[in-house]
């Protein structure tokens, strides 16, 4: 009888260890496949968004080479607009300007910053950051994804970023 207990005990310690196991396997696949949608999604999301503000843009030039308005203020409506855009459910995304020889010409955020010269602006890293993104929008494919590090708008936490351009 105490050799029957005992090999039911054993069997039944090792299709409980192989169950934890198992569910610990099936539970970090699933935080996997949740985790990759959910970056894919987000992926997509900025690209949509994307699109959208080149079409806000889009729309102050056509104005301007219908002569509706000057060039300037397509330039200044088109900075307002992109200033003023925000996307996800918190607002928490956002757009800004740099030229092709890196100023920044507008950030909604770093407002005291607008009109410098971001070259050689670097993450924690080393990513040459503006760099990084020029080379994206003039690459074959006309923009691509960036990732990089960059201190949050309370000037103290750094986060990492993805950036469509």
């Amino acid at each position: 009888m105490l050799i029957c207990f005992i090999a039911v005990l054993a069997v039944s310690t090792m299709i409980s260890t192989l169950s934890i196991i198992s569910i610990r396997r099936s539970f970090t696949q699933s935080m996997n496949v949740y985790h990759s949608a959910k970056d894919e999604g987000y992926r997509q999301e900025i690209v949509s968004e994307t699109q959208s503000a080149i079409s806000m843009v889009q729309m102050e030039y056509d104005l301007y080479k219908d002569g509706k308005q000057t060039e300037d203020e397509a330039k200044e409506r088109a900075k307002e607009d992109i200033r003023n855009f925000r996307y996800r459910d918190d607002q928490s995304g956002y757009f800004w300007i740099d030229d092709l020889d890196y100023n920044l010409v507008m950030h909604p955020i770093l407002t005291d910053q607008e009109g410098n010269n971001r070259k050689d602006l670097k993450d924690q890293k080393g990513n040459m950051i503006i760099q990084m993104i020029r080379k994206s929008c003039t690459s074959k494919d006309k923009g691509g994804f960036n990732e990089f590090y960059f201190t949050k708008a309370d000037g103290k936490t750094v986060a990492p970023k993805l950036a469509y351009s």
